[in-house]
């Protein structure tokens, strides 16, 4: 007599949050990839923090083949800053066949399954979380994940840090028809006593000032009485950050003043 056999295996896998520049303006992608050692006797993870997969895979037999029913969760363990959106990554078998998700949008290429948050579960607060499944088929009779990975889109909150300056210098004014341009050379310095996820400078702005150019190492965003400068690559204890933005008034006396800056903190 044939028995219907499954088996339950939990794992919980920790990961560090490295931010890495995002097109859209003040975010910063933090993912991390992980490795198993796959001689070992039992999965060996390597365990950074800040987010967390943690999964309960079952395994169930159906007909000649097997059916993996993965449960994932994706956890916030920052305190303080909330995850906007979010992805997870799980190595396949080679003859997987018939994934399904559930509370994820999934694709697979290269034996690999990717779960991309749905409309309304991309945002997690600090401390808290969020699940998704996904179920495949395989003839193997006990799939031992060979990689996963863990990603979100993280929203800096912005504060006044001390020790953190910033500066700028005019360099030649230039005249084309009615506006003045100059090149201003700006440095941000990190004196305090933590390294830092990222800044925003803020400048005070008005109609008659433009955006002529500004490099590709940090984003802007004008309003009609600021323009922030933003960037979200970490800048260390003792680090400075240098970048020259050609600004334009129809003002031949504009100078940039009043600006300010603010740090957002790990």
């Amino acid at each position: 007599m044939y028995l219907k056999k499954s088996t339950i295996v939990r794992h919980t896998v920790m990961l560090l949050v490295i931010p890495l520049t995002l097109m859209s303006t003040g975010y910063a992608l933090f993912s991390q990839n992980l490795s198993i050692n796959t001689n070992a006797n039992n999965p060996s993870y390597s365990a950074p923090e800040n987010m967390r997969l943690t999964y309960t895979k079952t395994i169930t037999a159906s007909g000649s083949n097997w059916l993996y029913t993965i449960d994932a969760t994706v956890q916030n363990i920052s305190s303080t800053h909330s995850v906007s959106a979010w992805q997870a990554q799980f190595s396949l078998p080679t003859d997987f066949a018939s994934v399904t998700c559930t509370s994820a949008t999934c694709s697979q290429s290269n034996y690999v399954n990717t779960a991309n948050n749905t409309g309304s579960n991309g945002n997690i607060s600090p401390n808290s979380s969020v699940t998704f499944s996904f179920t495949f088929i395989s003839a193997q009779p006990n799939y031992v994940f060979t990689s996963l990975s863990v990603s979100g889109t993280i929203a800096p909150i912005y504060q006044t840090i001390s020790g953190l300056t910033v500066n700028a210098v005019a360099g030649a004014q230039t005249k084309s028809k009615n506006t003045y341009t100059w090149p201003y050379t700006i440095t941000v310095t990190n004196n305090s006593s933590q390294d830092l996820a990222g800044w925003e400078m803020l400048i005070p702005w008005s109609s008659t000032e433009s955006v002529s150019s500004m490099p590709t190492t940090v984003n802007y965003v004008v309003t009609s009485t600021q323009l922030q400068i933003t960037s979200t690559q970490p800048i260390n204890m003792g680090a400075t950050f240098q970048f020259v933005a050609n600004l334009s008034s129809t003002n031949s006396g504009w100078v940039m003043s009043g600006y300010s800056i603010l740090g957002d903190t790990y």
